[in-house]
């Protein structure tokens, strides 16, 4: 997550964060403040889901994880994904291929600090986020 008071650069339209964010940003002036409380199950990441949860064996990884630790996996056609060590079990790791803030309801502040047009005519917006609950 961000913490409060961090600048973050981010670009629109590329689905880092729920859609109902970049609509909120969008023709807001430099300075401005956005509020938005985001329902987890409607507009933010969703819910949990179950059949994220994923056994594998502790042997898949090149050394010890530790539980909590947010991992980078390789995929079989060459993406990445994010997953949360949950739980060792002797051989076994759980982890958890959801987004970290699925199944919760967000609360946001973002503060436009400056925009910066990107290659192609698309902006890239960089905002410090105030508060995430």
């Amino acid at each position: 997550g961000t913490e409060p008071g961090q600048t973050v650069a981010y670009q629109m339209g590329q689905g880092q964060w729920p859609i109902q964010l970049e609509f909120a940003m969008l023709n807001e002036p430099l300075g401005s403040e956005i509020n938005l409380h985001l329902c987890a199950s409607e507009q933010a990441f969703g819910v949990a889901d179950p059949e994220r949860i994923i056994l594998m064996p502790i042997d898949d990884f090149p050394e010890p994880p530790e539980i909590g630790a947010l991992l980078e996996f390789s995929l079989p056609n060459s993406e990445v994904t994010e997953g949360q060590v949950l739980k060792i079990a002797g051989d076994q790791v759980e982890v958890d291929f959801n987004h970290p803030y699925a199944g919760r309801d967000l609360s946001v502040t973002i503060k436009l600090v400056s925009i910066v047009l990107a290659p192609h005519g698309r902006s890239d917006m960089t905002q410090s986020t105030q508060q995430e609950t």
